[in-house]
């Protein structure tokens, strides 16, 4: 009898675990919008210069170029006119160029209002090591579904033949 009702325990504990497992998979909330696969640009808070939530996904089948900088960082003012030309050669079809800033939007738009760029600046509410920065400016180059494809950590000509050449190969 004690066997018996050992085996009787062990059928109802499997039928607890399988009916738990069950429930699991049928669970209304675990829908496929929630099973989506979260992208590295879904991870990236942003806000626009008028207090506006932004999401990247926004800009899904673009390459997105987001320009991580500061107001204070010297080699970031002087990575920006390389950018300039940047943008001007690639089309706004395939790209898109964002520039954030950690700062408080005022203080990013009091720079934005000083300089005579012609940027898309945005406020970062993410922090840079939340995203693995530990160095400005850093720039990182996100592909068409969201995924991170390059970080380019340090000041670099982005409006030379060769990066503007390498840019355009990762639309490809």
């Amino acid at each position: 009898m004690g066997k018996s009702k050992l085996n009787m325990g062990m059928k109802l504990t499997i039928g607890i675990l399988l009916l738990g497992i069950t429930c699991q998979c049928t669970d209304p909330k675990r829908s496929e919008e929630n099973l989506a696969k979260v992208t590295y640009a879904d991870r990236i808070e942003l806000v626009d210069l008028n207090g506006n939530v932004m999401s990247l996904s926004n800009y899904r089948g673009k390459v997105i170029i987001l320009n991580l900088w500061a107001t204070w960082c010297k080699p970031c003012i002087k990575e920006l006119p390389s950018m300039e030309v940047l943008q001007a050669k690639l089309n706004t079809n395939d790209f898109v160029l964002l520039f954030a800033s950690d700062e408080s939007v005022e203080k990013i738009t009091r720079f934005k209002q000083r300089e005579s760029f012609h940027l898309n600046f945005i406020r970062l509410t993410s922090t840079f090591e939340a995203l693995g920065v530990v160095s400005l400016p850093t720039t990182l180059i996100i592909d068409q579904s969201g995924e991170l494809l390059k970080k380019e950590i340090g000041i670099k000509n982005w409006g030379s033949e060769t990066s503007v050449e390498e840019i355009k190969q990762l639309a490809l």
